[in-house]
């Protein structure tokens, strides 16, 4: 694995198929997170979550460091400048007027915000 070095909390992906000492099976392409860095490096001990539950001992060569957009569900996190944006998206008085309540009721009437 070539760049920074892999340390505690990291997340790596596995390059081949890898077996626990319980005997169960992880698949390349697995995602998981370093929770002991052992020798200095010569190894690691990787939880992985899905598809299997299995605490795994890697060799540095099996590994390579998960996407930086991967978090723990596997999605991608927001993106800030479209947190930070959202005042365009919200939507104009007029959409609004038609919007009931939960129970049913009509909303009152929205006044406009002159600018």
């Amino acid at each position: 694995m070539t760049g920074a070095p892999i340390q505690d909390i990291d997340r790596v992906t596995l390059r081949s198929e890898q077996v626990s000492r319980s005997g169960t099976r992880v698949p390349a392409g697995s995602t998981g997170t370093v929770v002991a860095v052992l020798k200095g490096g010569e190894a690691y001990m990787v939880e992985f979550m899905r598809p299997v539950e299995a605490v795994v001992t890697v060799e540095p060569g099996d590994l390579t460091p998960a996407k930086p957009c991967e978090n723990f569900a596997g999605l991608a996190p927001p993106n800030p400048r479209e947190i930070f944006t959202g005042v365009a998206a919200i939507p104009a008085v007029e959409d609004l007027q038609n919007v009931r309540t939960f129970r049913g009721a009509p909303r009152p009437a929205l006044r406009s915000n002159p600018r």
